[in-house]
């Protein structure tokens, strides 16, 4: 499996949401699992909106930018990575 950098920066992002929901739940000591869901579910689609309206753009960008290196670094003749000195 190739790691791209979306995947890193996909999985920032869950761990983010995941450590903002304990911290909530955490600070604000709710005991009841519907309270605590319902916190999880507005955690989840604030970060969600800041995803979608600030990052996801610049994700497919790195995305693209990815996959140009990887074309350039393979030869067209034979499919193979070059070395870096034959760049």
């Amino acid at each position: 499996m190739d790691l791209h950098r979306i995947d890193v920066a996909i999985f920032v992002y869950n761990v983010a949401v995941v450590a903002s929901g304990a911290a909530v739940v955490t600070s604000m000591e709710i005991e009841s699992p519907v309270v605590g869901v319902g916190a999880a579910v507005v955690i989840g689609l604030a970060w969600t909106v800041y995803v979608r309206l600030s990052l996801i753009d610049r994700l497919l960008d790195l995305e693209a930018v990815d996959e140009r290196a990887s074309a350039d670094d393979t030869d067209a003749g034979d499919g193979g990575a070059r070395p870096p000195w034959e760049r």
